[in-house]
């Protein structure tokens, strides 16, 4: 497994120095070292639940936080985290839809492109073409140059695809809309691949969205999702809209993240690993008609997901058995696999 190392400025006296911290040290210290989350000596971070903060003069100033609505000490610290992990600036919310929706609100585009992926985020689109502020949605052909993009379109990537596997070509797709010669924004759901699996921001995308819900908590307790923008602007015009459609994460939420980004490296590598081993023996089991995972040779986007996933292909396998009755006797057979929504607990 590769592993991603980022290079930090560091100023000093005699200029700009250039550090490399390594992915695993960055989800250990990375709110330390940026959110001034530090102030007390905490070594394990504390919960922060106060719902308001004392304002320091009768004109109402606020040093830092006013209303946990707009920002809160945990949710910092947790942001701090993940937006050096994805080499950008992130935000929280209170789930992966909350996510979704503020990206397609924040970019405002005309029209949509989208093909498969998860059901929630074409319930979201839906709603927002109902309401009007999405002209259309449309289909995202295999083949994008042949598509005519036009002024404020958006290319919804999800990549790993949900269910199915499917890799789309990130930065093919940034190239193809730049070509476009119009302002078309592409954002990327990579859910199915936190980093270090993939860097998306890298790859050109505008946005990255995660479902934190899976990979990054990873423990089945906490709800919640992400955006990651490449600027430190971006990140205020979301911070500011979450404050108004009210989609702010809680602090117990958020100090779960923290914990489990402490060990997301090690953990999303060993489930990459042992999905890779069950992949290739799946692959050769006579019940079995069918296997998509990246790893695979036979994966039809198998040289993509090399060129573009250096950290690993992904945990989420996707297996076709040739009769139902094998799928019901699979389904009602495990022992360790749990039969529930969700996955990367």
């Amino acid at each position: 497994m590769i592993s991603r190392a980022f290079s930090t400025a560091v100023k000093s006296g005699r200029g700009t120095a250039r550090r490399v911290w390594h992915q695993n040290t960055l989800a250990q210290h990375a709110d330390h070292l940026y959110s001034g989350a530090d102030t007390f000596g905490d070594v394990a971070p504390p919960i922060s639940m106060t719902t308001t903060f004392e304002k320091r003069s009768h004109r109402g100033e606020s040093e830092g936080f006013a209303y946990s609505r707009d920002g809160r000490p945990t949710v910092s610290q947790a942001e701090a985290i993940i937006g050096k992990l994805e080499g950008g600036h992130a935000v929280l919310f209170a789930s992966g839809q909350a996510a979704t929706f503020s990206a397609l609100t924040h970019f405002k585009p005309k029209r949509v492109f989208v093909t498969g992926g998860y059901h929630g985020t074409h319930q979201a689109i839906d709603l927002l073409t109902d309401l009007g502020v999405i002209e259309e949605k449309c289909e995202l052909p295999d083949n994008m140059l042949e598509q005519e993009f036009r002024e404020g379109d958006l290319l919804w990537i999800e990549s790993p695809r949900n269910p199915n596997c499917v890799i789309t070509d990130i930065a093919d797709a940034r190239y193809i809309a730049d070509r476009s010669g119009v302002d078309v924004k592409v954002v990327v759901d990579s859910t199915f691949a936190p980093p270090p699996l993939q860097q998306c921001l890298d790859l050109g995308a505008h946005a990255v969205m995660h479902s934190s819900t899976k990979y990054f908590s990873g423990h089945s307790d906490a709800l919640g999702g992400i955006l990651a923008v490449p600027t430190e602007e971006e990140k205020q015009a979301l911070v500011d809209q979450r404050a108004i459609l009210g989609s702010q994460p809680g602090s117990l939420e958020a100090w779960l993240l923290i914990r489990s980004c402490r060990t997301l490296g090690i953990r999303v590598a060993q489930q990459c690993s042992t999905a890779q081993k069950l992949a290739h023996w799946l692959e050769e089991h006579p019940a079995v008609a069918h296997v998509a995972h990246p790893s695979l040779a036979s994966h039809p986007q198998h040289e993509i997901a090399e060129r573009q996933m250096p950290g690993g292909y992904g945990a989420v396998i996707n297996i076709t058995m040739r009769t139902d009755e094998q799928v019901e006797s699979l389904l009602n057979s495990t022992k360790l696999f749990k039969y529930a929504t969700s996955l990367g607990g």
